[in-house]
């Protein structure tokens, strides 16, 4: 689907993959990424991603510290702001949430391997190998 994709070998993954996340924390760096592939996008686009992906690593952090009745949780919201920020990073368009949750339609994502090829396109095609 790509043709150029770069493996990249790490010692500590997790680390990181956030620290390449977390790049799109910072407005310029959203805002060369929606330029370069044509996305138009406004500041509230920008406030949205920046705070998905703030929120996103801190809910994580804070899972690996706490004990297993709240960690799920704490994953669960994690994740949820991460899916966000990734949407509206890819498609410049505020999502519309209507519930309290999250769900994948069938129609949006056939496999896991197409949402293999999102979380591909946002760093340019670097891929991190565990």
């Amino acid at each position: 689907m790509y043709s150029t994709i770069k493996k990249v070998f790490s010692e500590n993954p997790e680390s990181d993959l956030w620290r390449e996340l977390l790049t799109f924390s910072y407005d310029e760096n959203i805002k060369k990424y929606l330029l370069k592939n044509g996305v138009t996008f406004t500041d509230e686009i920008i406030n949205i991603i920046t705070g998905s992906f703030l929120q996103a690593f801190e809910y994580y952090k804070l899972a690996k510290e706490s004990n297993l009745q709240i960690a799920p949780l704490l994953l669960y919201y994690g994740s949820t702001n991460l899916l966000n920020g990734m949407s509206v990073l890819l498609s410049g368009e505020k999502c519309d949430i209507k519930n309290h949750g999250m769900k994948i339609h069938p129609d949006d994502i056939v496999n896991m391997a197409d949402t293999y090829a999102l979380l591909c396109r946002l760093r340019e095609q670097v891929v991190v190998s565990y």
